[in-house]
């Protein structure tokens, strides 16, 4: 499998979460439904974003496993207290990298970042000293051998063993959404990473991210699906409804 982690030095803010009752506009939202016409309740939305000097990599399936970040720090002095965490663009926690004291000079902390969904990630560090934040752009681009699953209420990354009763489910990381009880649900613009503009070191090879997405929708007992292709409209975002292909 091919993976891009994209480090941007900007920082960017975020609004809750939106009630999916609210059903406003500048979101994507929308109804899941299963071929029967049955609602799907507690369903996860999960987001594919729209690479396009990648376009020749996408495949047919949603992939799993995330690399492995390695961030080196460096400490001026000794018993410095260090706190380091990774979160989504809405400000929800995924890992808490540091919490503890470090001595002066340099270390090194690694984000096992499997089961991480495609999307910005947020790197906090601080100390006493002073605090800074770094964007990682995560990009999904080739097909793989693992699937998102719901299995017994928990959304993760089931790792296929040759022995079936080795298989290994990673937790789910990062910002998804889930359909309510009518099948319904929302993710505001502002907790998805469209528009933001990537900075390549040289102004003219910059570029933004795309106003486009592909919904994944992963269901307890059923097999994890997608839909097409889909413009997201910067100003109103997108309404579609989703049918299963069960």
């Amino acid at each position: 499998m091919i993976r891009r982690l994209i480090i941007l030095l900007l920082i960017v803010g975020c609004q809750e979460t939106t009630k999916p009752e609210e059903q406003v506009d500048n979101s994507i939202r929308g109804y899941v439904k299963d071929s029967q016409g049955n609602v799907l309740s507690n369903a996860a939305i999960i987001f594919q974003y729209y690479f396009p000097q990648y376009e020749y990599f996408y495949e047919d399936s949603l992939t799993g496993s995330m690399p492995t970040t390695v961030i080196t720090i460096n400490i001026g002095n000794d018993s410095t207290h260090v706190n380091m965490w990774v979160e989504t663009l809405c400000g929800d926690t995924v890992s808490v990298l540091a919490d503890s004291i470090y001595n002066k000079g340099a270390h090194t902390i690694t984000w096992y970042a499997t089961g991480a969904t495609e999307g910005l990630y947020i790197l906090h560090f601080v100390t006493p000293e002073g605090s800074t934040s770094q964007n990682l752009i995560f990009s999904i681009l080739e097909e793989d051998n693992f699937n998102y699953q719901f299995i017994n209420g928990i959304l993760g990354l089931l790792m296929p063993s040759i022995y079936p009763q080795e298989d290994t489910l990673y937790n789910a990381q990062g910002y998804y959404v889930m359909t309510n009880s009518d099948g319904y649900f929302t993710a505001p613009l502002s907790c998805l990473p469209f528009g933001i503009e990537i900075f390549n070191g040289n102004p003219t090879d910059n570029w933004s991210l795309p106003y486009k997405t592909r919904l994944w929708i992963a269901h307890e007992g059923d097999s994890t699906f997608s839909t097409d292709w889909y413009d997201v409209d910067p100003d109103s975002g997108l309404e579609i409804d989703i049918t299963a292909p069960y």
